[in-house]
C-alpha cells in the first residue's frame, strides 16, 4: 500500500464505472490481455464490477499497434460468434450464409456449401442427419 502514497491523481485512470486504478497497473493489465488475445476479459479490475473498459480508455493505455490488435481480435471474436458467418474456402473472405447452407463469396464469387466447404451442390444432400448432429455438437463444444 505504501507504493501508492507517492502517486498523484494524474497517475490514476478513472473508469466510467467510477472505479479508479493506477495507470501503470491498468496499462499492464490491458496490454497482457491484448497480447494473449483475451479481449473479452477486458473488464474493470474491481472483482465486484462487470463493466467493460471502454475503447476510449484502451486507446489511451495501448500503443497504436496494440489498439489495432485489440480491434482486430474483437472483430474476429464477434464474427466467430455469429452463426450465419462463414469464411470462403478459396480466399478466406467473410461471407454470410444463405438458406440451405449455401453461400457465395462476394470477393471471388465462389458458390459453396458452408457445411462441407465444397462447390454448391443443388438438389443433393451434403451431410446425413447424423453427420449434421455431430457437426453441430462439435461447433457447440459438446464433443471434441
Amino acid at each position: 500500500m505504501a507504493f501508492f502514497l507517492h502517486l498523484t491523481g494524474k497517475d490514476f485512470v478513472r473508469l466510467p464505472c467510477k472505479h479508479f486504478f493506477c495507470i501503470g497497473c491498468t496499462k499492464q493489465y490491458v496490454t497482457i490481455n491484448v497480447k494473449e488475445g483475451t479481449v473479452k476479459r477486458l473488464k474493470c479490475m474491481d472483482t465486484t464490477c462487470k463493466d467493460s473498459i471502454p475503447p476510449s480508455v484502451l486507446k489511451q493505455l495501448l500503443s497504436d499497434s496494440e489498439f489495432v490488435r485489440w480491434e482486430d481480435l474483437l472483430l474476429q471474436k464477434t464474427l466467430d460468434s455469429m452463426i450465419d458467418v462463414v469464411y470462403c474456402p478459396r480466399c478466406e473472405v467473410v461471407c454470410i450464409e444463405e438458406e440451405d447452407h449455401f453461400t457465395q463469396c462476394i470477393h471471388c464469387l465462389f458458390s459453396f456449401c458452408s457445411l462441407c466447404k465444397g462447390p454448391r451442390h443443388v438438389g443433393r444432400e451434403c451431410l446425413s442427419a447424423e453427420a449434421r448432429l455431430h457437426l453441430l455438437k462439435v461447433w457447440l463444444g459438446l464433443m471434441v
